[in-house]
Order: structure tokens, then sequence, then C-alpha cells
């Protein structure tokens, strides 16, 4: 994991501890430390979250289908009709995903295909499409 891929706020999990649920306080890129959960780690401790079904479920995505390794998803972001959707195109063996943004979901635009398959990155490309959604674990 490089240090340019985190950005505050990323989940990851540190080598001493099997779980998943730390945060990141800061990224110091010069010395490849990351501070996680207000402690100091050298960046070969820390390791990315993987992104799973069961994490995007649990953060109010529903399953619309899966066919064969594709698992197709979305989450209204709003609780109004006609309010903007998030569409994911997950494949389940290479880690494939197209978030699609709109207000209509039946002419929803593909923003395209990203090389996703950790839960920061997932948090790095909403954040960069200015899409406010907290992903939790």
């Amino acid at each position: 994991m490089k240090a340019t891929e985190l950005m505050i706020g990323n989940w990851v999990y540190c080598r001493e501890s099997t779980c998943q649920g730390h945060r990141v306080d800061f990224v110091n890129e010069m010395d490849s430390e990351v501070g996680v959960d207000g402690e100091i780690l050298d960046l070969d401790m820390v390791f990315p979250s993987l992104l799973t079904p069961e994490i995007l479920e649990k953060n109010g995505f529903v399953n619309r289908h899966t066919i064969g390794e594709l698992y197709r998803c979305d989450i209204r972001l709003d609780d109004e009709i006609g309010g903007e959707y998030i569409s994911l195109n997950y494949y389940l063996y290479n880690k494939l995903l197209s978030i699609k943004l709109a207000k209509d979901y039946s002419t929803c635009p593909s923003v395209s295909d990203l090389p996703i398959q950790y839960v920061h990155e997932l948090q790095n490309a909403l954040t960069l499409c200015k899409i406010e959604k907290e992903i939790v674990l």
C-alpha cells in the first residue's frame, strides 16, 4: 500500500489487529508513516480492507441481482422519489466497479470502470465524484 493511495478517514486494518475498523488520521508521505486511531505507524503495518458484497449491503446498497460474478446493487442518496441514486456494478472476482450517479435510474450514465477492490478505494472514488456517502465497516 502506498501513502498516496490514502486519504484521511479511509478504513484500513493494522498488522497487530484482525479488526478492519481503523481510520486513517493523517498521512506522512515523506516518512512513509500513517496515523491510525491516534497512533503513528509505519506504512508497512497498515493494510487495505477488502471490499465485499456484505460491506456494500451494510452501507445500504441493495443487491438488485447477481449474474455469475456480477453483483449489481444501488442506493438512493435521499428519501425523496426522484432523488439521486448511486448504482454499482461490482465484479466479485476481478474487482472492477462502475459507478453511476443520476436522478433517473433508467438513464443513469456510467462514470467508468475503476480497478477497485478495497474499501478505501471506494471511499476515494466517491469523494472524487463529490458523492457524500459515509462508508461504515
